[in-house]
């Protein structure tokens, strides 16, 4: 795999539920039988993020806004759609592409037909280089719409919140030294 700028990637994703019939480990490796690490890994998960898509659900639609704040000329935010599988598969859709002023833009997602049920994740937006004080991700009028062109509202309920990286935030200098 090949990451950003680039750099080279190595993911690992192993179904612990059933890995310790199929991957095996030297016991030397961990402090307790593979068997009982495995089964801990099973009971230590936590519940699925995202919005389970009913059965049937062939795209998503809505709008995107994308507003920055003191913009240093205009810009392009591009945004994805996260779409994951329970059986483990994950997918980056495009979506749309805003604009730093803020401008509604219409997107229509066709979701992979992959024969299991989906999971909206979430929304990812990436402007590029920073030039701009404040971006804003804003999402409205979503949309899961079915093979027979019927579309219902998504129903997200106050649980979705921004997530940015500790990495991306700004650092503030320390200016109470002497």
């Amino acid at each position: 795999l090949i990451g950003r700028a680039n750099l080279p990637i190595a993911v690992l994703s192993l179904d612990t539920a059933a890995a310790a019939g199929t991957v095996r480990f030297n016991d030397r490796l961990t402090d307790e039988p593979v068997s009982r690490l495995y089964q801990r890994m099973v009971d230590d998960r936590g519940t699925a993020a995202g919005l389970d898509l009913p059965a049937g659900t062939k795209k998503i639609t809505g709008v995107v806004s994308t507003p920055v704040d003191r913009a240093e000329r205009p810009l392009a935010v591009a945004v994805s759609m996260l779409v994951t599988s329970a059986n483990g598969n994950a997918w980056r859709l495009p979506a749309a592409t805003g604009t730093s002023d803020g401008h509604a833009v219409r997107f229509d997602v066709e979701l992979p037909d992959v024969g299991v049920p989906l999971r909206l994740a979430g929304f990812e937006a990436d402007g590029g280089d920073t030039a701009g004080t404040i971006y804003r991700l804003r999402i409205s009028d979503l949309r899961l719409v079915g093979a027979d062109g019927s579309a219902q509202p998504a129903g997200l309920t106050d649980t979705w919140v921004l997530r940015v990286p500790e990495s991306d935030l700004p650092q503030r200098a320390d200016t109470t030294g002497t």
